[in-house]
């Protein structure tokens, strides 16, 4: 019966411990603390997403499902904001911890995208003047290659004719 009684008193006082530390004021203000920090960590990761999607549009590349997706981080950081200023910060964490994870999701998405249209655009301007020359050289080639091969047809044409006298003159 000791030990039950022992285990009964160990086990309620955990409980309790628990209970007070989590309705203490020191744990409220270690969440509010908690909750600025991630909202704050979302808005700056939010704002560098921002940046990386400017920069991969300014590269050419098509960035409609980017912003899209940067538009939920910043809805979700604003439910965050509203849950903070209504005292809910395991909410406000949450949604805050959620946005920031967007937005770096985007932002890696948008950098691998500057990358990607970087590049296709630096192949563009190397590709199409070779490409221009290359076409210039070959229209050059076959066209004085192939001015030649009609001037002799026609020679050919020319020297295989047959002078004859034409029937009426042949009668007179």
């Amino acid at each position: 019966m000791k030990k039950n009684t022992a285990l009964f008193i160990i086990i309620v006082s955990l409980v309790s411990l628990i209970v007070f530390y989590t309705g203490s004021p020191a744990y409220a203000q270690n969440s509010q603390a908690s909750a600025n920090r991630a909202i704050n960590e979302a808005q700056d990761s939010i704002y560098m997403a921002y940046k990386s999607i400017a920069q991969a549009d300014q590269a050419g590349g098509d960035v409609t499902n980017l912003v899209d997706q940067l538009n939920t981080a910043v809805s979700l950081l604003e439910e965050a904001r509203d849950s903070y200023g209504q005292g809910d910060y395991s909410t406000a964490y949450e949604k805050a911890v959620e946005a920031e994870s967007i937005a770096e999701t985007v932002k890696q998405n948008a950098d691998d995208l500057h990358a990607r249209a970087s590049f296709a655009r630096s192949l563009q301007i190397i590709v199409i003047p070779v490409v221009i020359v290359l076409v210039v050289i070959f229209s050059y080639i076959f066209i004085k290659r192939g001015w030649k091969w009609l001037e002799r047809k026609a020679d050919e044409e020319f020297l295989e004719m047959e002078i004859g006298i034409p029937a009426e003159e042949e009668e007179e």
